[in-house]
């Protein structure tokens, strides 16, 4: 996954996470989510994801993470992007 410079945040709960991409390939296993429930919040609080035009899945760590039983979509302007969680490791690449 190709990012320009500039800095995209993910903000969970009270901590918040800066990830500065590049072209390089990361994997952030740092970040996990536990068993609480975590929401995007888009409108009073500043929560910003930017992507391009493609359709991107995030994941994190080894444990099945799930808002609901649904997959959750958020439209961007006129794309839509999804925000999946699996059993699986991804990394965030081209």
């Amino acid at each position: 996954m190709v990012y320009s410079t500039e800095i995209y945040t993910l903000a969970y709960s009270t901590e918040i996470y800066t990830l500065a991409y590049s072209t390089e390939i990361y994997t952030y296993t740092e970040i996990t989510l536990h068993t609480e429930i975590y929401t995007l919040a888009y409108s009073t609080e500043i929560y910003t994801l930017a992507y391009s035009t493609e359709i991107y899945t995030l994941a994190y760590s080894t444990e099945i993470y799930t808002v609901s039983t649904e997959i959750y979509t958020l439209a961007y302007s006129t794309e839509i992007y999804t925000l999946a969680y699996s059993t699986e490791i991804y990394t965030l690449d081209t």
